[in-house]
């Protein structure tokens, strides 16, 4: 089962994720002008709402080996958030820099579900387990 460190920072992970609506991740005509991340529109809110709802779940119940493996897709999905949110088009290559991101936004979300649906699976997140 998930250890009482790895809820909290599954928690801390998850709030620090979402703190930015996707609506500022995806659009900064200020800052990036044309450039923007609305390629990752869809994966940010996906990423996000799978937080969320996973957040409303007894994650305590977890096994160990699904908690871990939630908690690095959650920290790799922040970390493509965290770099969204530092980007700028001074930073050389900014075009090249933003489709790597989504597509890093991309591979985690993909990640994510796949988790989400051996959850699901295991019966953990309110569905059936499966049967054999």
């Amino acid at each position: 089962m998930a250890t009482p460190d790895q809820v909290l920072e599954f928690l801390s992970v998850i709030d620090a994720m979402t703190k930015t609506p996707t609506d500022a991740l995806v659009s900064n005509q200020q800052k990036w002008g044309a450039i923007g991340f609305e390629g990752a529109r869809r994966d940010l809110d996906v990423t996000f709402g799978l937080g969320r709802h996973i957040v409303d779940l007894p994650i305590a119940i977890v096994p160990d080996e699904l908690a871990k493996e939630f908690l690095r897709l959650f920290n790799l999905a922040n970390s493509a958030v965290q770099r969204i949110a530092a980007f700028t088009i001074e930073s050389g290559n900014a075009i090249e820099q933003r489709d790597e991101i989504v597509a890093q936004i991309h591979q985690s979300t993909e990640q994510l579900l796949n988790a989400a649906k051996a959850m699901y699976k295991e019966g953990i997140a309110g569905g059936r387990a499966a049967s054999a």
